[in-house]
């Protein structure tokens, strides 16, 4: 009776390690954890996306900070012409909350990781973690409902997604995000690939997540 008694006992004290185990891996929007912030979590609380506490300034002309489309010797400017006056994005990016780092691997292999902003998230060692990559217009979403726990934020900028979207069917764009009065998570888009001889030129910051 009492070997009986000493092994129930013993089984509920390892369930309840076991449960409390779990539940210790969990996170919440706004904790400090794996070299970042944490401002987006899936159902479980286990696993979700990180923001850097700092921003990437990126120079350049163009979207991503790229060289100017309308040099001759740049070849690998996003944009070709797909009719006559019609130019679009060879890039299929996503839009989806976890899909940054497939979008940026994209990018860094089109552009064959160039100084871009998406090269430079990817080059980023911080706090002994070097997986950063440049947010989908999904997380950048995310990020600004969740902006009151980020710090650092420059609210008159523009950040820069690593998606693509195509208002309509003569043009595409980077997305982007404003952070100032946007806790719904707007996004907006730039000019990314459109005729050489009328291209947008614009300047932005990055800010590098990762998952986890």
């Amino acid at each position: 009776m009492y070997k009986k008694s000493a092994l129930i006992i013993c089984s509920v004290f390892l369930i309840f390690r076991s449960c409390n185990k779990s539940v210790s891996n969990t996170h919440n929007i706004g904790d400090r954890f794996g070299g970042g912030i944490v401002f987006y979590v899936d159902s479980s609380g286990q696993h979700g996306l990180i923001a850097a506490m700092f921003d990437l300034a990126i120079a350049g002309y163009g979207p991503w900070g790229l060289p100017n489309p309308t040099d001759s010797f740049d070849i690998a400017y996003p944009y070709k012409q797909i009719a006559p006056g019609n130019w679009a994005s060879p890039l299929a990016t996503d839009t989806s909350v976890m899909s940054g780092d497939a979008n940026s691997a994209l990018i860094d292999n089109f552009f064959h990781n160039s100084t871009d902003a998406t090269d430079l998230c990817h080059k980023l060692t911080l706090n002994g973690y070097n997986d950063w990559f440049l947010p989908s217009s999904g997380a950048a979403s995310a990020m600004c409902k969740a902006q009151s726990y980020l710090g650092g934020i420059n609210d008159t900028a523009i950040y820069w997604t690593s998606t693509i979207i195509s208002p309509n069917k003569s043009d595409s764009g980077v997305a982007y995000v404003i952070f100032k009065n946007n806790l719904s998570g707007t996004i907006s888009y730039t000019c990314a690939c459109c005729n050489p001889d009328n291209c947008c030129s614009t300047f932005g910051l990055a800010r590098p997540v990762r998952k986890f």
